[in-house]
């Protein structure tokens, strides 16, 4: 189940390290926050070079994770769906 990894992400992401030049004058410590997409918090969850959970939610789900050599791991692709519904019904709710 996957309330059983205790993945969270943040509704708005802090934007650091940006200038704003207004009249020739930079100022460098101005706060900026943007908005995430669906598809950044996945790629945040999912990215083998970032929180790399691909395997660990397929795992809380009872997916078989064993791709034989010629078959399409299409796990991945129904863990994506089911993260992508995960994800964006927790931007509905309060």
């Amino acid at each position: 189940e996957l309330s059983s990894l205790n993945m969270r992400w943040y509704p708005i992401p802090a934007v650091c390290a940006m200038d704003l030049t207004l009249g020739g004058i930079v100022y460098t410590a101005v706060p900026f926050n943007g908005w995430y997409a669906n598809t950044e918090v996945l790629r945040d969850l999912t990215d083998e070079s970032r929180y790399n959970m691909l395997v660990p939610v397929a795992n809380a789900l009872g997916m078989d994770t064993d791709t034989k050599p010629g078959e399409a791991p299409f796990w991945k692709d129904e863990v994506m769906h089911i993260l992508s519904a995960a994800v964006y019904h927790s931007f509905k709710t309060d």
